[in-house]
């Protein structure tokens, strides 16, 4: 139960940041203070809720500053839904991170097909070099197709808006 005091105080801090921002709201750098302790304190529910009530709040506050309120909600809302399936990318090889398994497989294949035909007939160097372009060529359709859903534009292809 010691925890609290700490969310007592944490919340009182929260609240006068707001009030610091409330102040003169269209200074950006309030709004970062406010923000980046509302991160640091996992709050940022709380934000998102007071930058609700603002955007809202015809009443009270001006068109331009409850525009500014609506920006910050959505910002937020943003970093809340962010999609935890994209992954940072591996910096264990460089040499690996940008040339795949399959891409340096396909480079040996393509040797072995070369130095094959010297040594096969060559329809059956033909018909192994067509099937080994054929899957490469649909791997790394795939690669890209999952690139794209990964980031989020896999819901439409270029030239099919």
């Amino acid at each position: 139960m010691s925890d609290t005091p700490e969310r007592g105080e944490r919340e009182r801090q929260e609240e006068e940041l707001w009030q610091k921002l409330l102040e003169k709201f269209d200074d950006e750098q309030r709004h970062k203070d406010y923000l980046r302790f509302c991160v640091e304190h996992n709050l940022i529910g709380t934000a998102i809720k007071r930058y609700d009530e603002y955007s809202n709040d015809k009443e009270r506050y001006p068109v331009e500053l409850r525009r500014i309120a609506r920006i910050k909600h959505q910002q937020l809302l943003g970093v809340m839904m962010v999609d935890t399936r994209i992954k940072a990318p591996s910096s264990s090889s460089k040499l690996f991170g940008t040339i795949g398994l399959i891409d340096i497989l396909s480079v040996v294949l393509v040797l072995v097909l070369f130095f094959g035909s010297l040594f096969l007939e060559s329809w059956i160097v033909g018909i192994l070099s067509l099937v080994a372009l054929g899957g490469y060529m649909a791997y790394k359709f795939h690669q890209a197709k999952s690139k794209l859903e990964r980031t989020g534009g896999g819901d439409r292809w270029p030239g099919t808006y």
